[in-house]
């Protein structure tokens, strides 16, 4: 569960306070994430946090946008004083821009980075690889304290509703936040197909194929990935 409330600094500028709360049990205590004995394994807990935010939101359109800046700033913080069984802390930064070549081809470019402090469970741990971050590996294959990547993404009109994609990722994750920049580097690229849902709004049915040293992996769902 996450709760925010934000207050509107400017247009573009939004401050706000934020409340998550989780239940968590680990039900098998014979597999191999109990081996590894990562905080939260021995039979899950309560995470608990209080946090604040800070977002920037420049952007054109909120579907697809061609131009513009969205960028969010959160600081978290847990332990006994929020009821948690769990005391860490974490800042990550999630920070986009789109910038319309000509004739709507536009570049979308993401960097994505996030640290934690403390003993956090593995339940909260960044994660490399979603459809979202890090297209071309498993769901949720990489996993760590830390986490820094980046994602470049080439879009482009093809015949009317249609569009295409082309894009690339590079990142690592880490136990500390150096790790995440010096191990070894996960890159995957790929390609993809939009179609417009409706006439009136940029909203759009994405099919992707990504690959990487590990394979090829497809994905389909509503929206872009960034």
């Amino acid at each position: 569960m996450l709760s925010t409330v934000s207050y509107r600094v400017t247009d573009p500028l939004l401050i706000g306070v934020q409340y998550r709360f989780d239940y968590f049990d680990v039900p098998r205590m014979d597999s191999l994430l109990t081996a590894n004995n990562p905080t939260g394994a021995q039979g899950g807990g309560i995470t608990s946090t209080i946090g604040l935010s800070t977002s920037y939101d420049s952007r054109d359109d909120i579907f697809y946008p061609r131009k513009g800046i969205f960028a969010t700033l959160i600081a978290e913080s847990s332990g006994k004083f929020t009821g948690a069984d769990f005391d860490y802390s974490l800042i990550q930064l999630d920070f986009k821009h789109y910038y319309t070549i000509k004739d709507k081809h536009t570049i979308a470019s993401n960097f994505y980075t996030g640290a934690t402090i403390g003993d956090s469970p593995f339940y909260n741990y960044y994660y490399f690889s979603s459809g979202k971050r890090g297209r071309g590996f498993n769901d949720r294959r990489f996993l760590d304290k830390n986490i820094s990547m980046v994602q470049v993404e080439y879009r482009f009109p093809i015949y009317k509703r249609f569009r295409g994609a082309a894009f690339s990722s590079i990142g690592s994750v880490g136990n500390t936040y150096g790790e995440s920049f010096t191990n070894r580097k996960l890159w995957s690229y790929g390609g993809g197909l939009r179609f417009q849902l409706s006439k009136k709004q940029m909203s759009h049915v994405r099919l992707d194929v990504a690959r990487s040293y590990e394979g090829v992996q497809f994905y389909v769902t509503i929206g872009e990935a960034f």
